[in-house]
C-alpha cells in the first residue's frame, strides 16, 4: 500500500524466493500529498525512494494507481514506465434502486424532508481545502423551501465559529457531525446531489456508485473520470448557478445522473 517504501526490497525478497508469487503494488501519491517541498521532493522521493523502486521494479507485475494525479507523480518522479501502470481506482457497490428508494424514505422520515425537496449531502473534514463554508454561503442564496443540505463529518476548531454560525442562519441546514459508514452510504443513497466542491476525497466515488449525482471540483482525474458528464465548480458563485440549475429536475439533471451511474458500473463497481 503505497509504492515509495524501502520495505519493498523486504517483500520482493519474499517473491525471489517464492518465484510463483505475483506481486501488484498500489498508490496514491500525488503532488498534492508526497514530495509536497525541496528536500521531500528531490532527496527523499526523486533520490532514495526512486532508487528502490527501480531496484524492484523488474518483480512487480503492475504498480496500481487510484487517479491520474498518481500516475502523473509515478512517471515524473520515480520514472515508472507506462507498461508497468494499471488503473485501479477507488470504488464501492452499486446500490439498486429497491435500496436507495428505502433509504430515501427513512432519511425523509427522520429528518422530516419531503419526498419532493431537492437534498445535498456534503461531508468530510471541512477545513479550509474542503470548501464547505463557500458551499453553504451559496446554498444560502438560493431562495427555495425545497432545498435542504445535510453536512455529515468533523468541523475543525479553527473553522467551528465561522461555519456552526453560518448554519444556524438557515434552517434548511442540518449538521449531523460523524457518521460511521454504513449511515453515510444511507445518506448518500438518498441525496438528490452530492457536493464536493475543494479537496478530493474517496467519498465521491461512494456517492457515484450510491446513484447520487456528484457536484466537484475540476481535478484532473475528476475530469479524466466524469467527462461532459461532470458538474463542475470552482468558487461559490459557480456553485449558485449550478444549484440553480440543478433543482429543477429537468431533463439534463437526469441525463447527467444517468451517465454518471454509467461510468459507476463499468469502472467503479467492485463486483466487476
Amino acid at each position: 500500500h503505497g509504492v515509495p517504501a524501502y520495505e519493498l526490497n523486504t517483500v520482493t525478497n519474499y517473491k525471489k524466493k517464492n518465484p510463483t508469487v505475483k506481486l501488484y503494488v498500489d498508490s496514491h501519491e500525488d503532488y498534492n500529498n508526497s514530495g509536497t517541498n525541496f528536500v521531500s521532493l528531490n532527496i527523499l522521493h526523486k533520490l532514495f525512494y526512486r532508487q528502490v523502486i527501480n531496484k524492484n521494479l523488474k518483480y512487480i507485475e503492475k504498480v496500481l494507481y487510484l487517479s491520474y494525479e498518481t500516475s502523473v507523480f509515478l512517471k515524473e518522479v520515480y520514472n515508472i514506465p507506462q507498461s508497468k501502470l494499471e488503473y485501479y481506482p477507488i470504488g464501492g457497490t452499486i446500490f439498486p434502486d429497491e435500496v436507495r428508494n428505502s433509504n430515501r424514505k427513512e432519511i425523509e422520515e427522520l429528518h422530516a424532508i419531503s419526498h419532493d425537496d431537492f437534498l445535498i449531502v456534503h461531508s468530510g473534514k471541512m477545513d479550509k481545502l474542503k470548501k464547505t463554508i463557500d458551499l453553504v454561503e451559496a446554498f444560502k442564496k438560493i431562495k427555495s423551501e425545497k432545498i435542504k443540505l445535510i453536512l455529515i463529518g468533523s468541523i475543525p476548531e479553527n473553522m467551528s465559529d465561522l461555519l456552526l454560525s453560518s448554519i444556524e442562519d438557515d434552517s434548511r441546514i442540518q449538521y449531523l457531525g460523524w457518521k460511521k459508514a454504513s449511515d453515510l452510504l444511507k445518506y448518500l443513497s438518498s441525496c438528490d446531489l452530492y457536493v464536493q466542491p475543494g479537496s478530493q476525497s474517496a467519498t465521491m466515488q461512494n456517492a457515484m456508485c450510491c446513484g447520487a449525482p456528484v457536484m466537484v471540483y475540476p481535478h484532473p482525474s475528476y475530469l479524466k473520470l466524469l467527462g461532459d458528464s461532470g458538474i463542475y465548480v470552482e468558487n461559490e458563485s459557480d456553485m449558485i448557478k449550478q444549484l440553480e440549475r440543478l433543482i429543477v429536475r429537468d431533463s439534463d439533471y437526469f441525463r447527467i445522473k444517468n451517465d454518471q451511474q454509467k461510468i459507476a458500473k463499468k469502472v467503479l463497481d467492485y463486483e466487476l
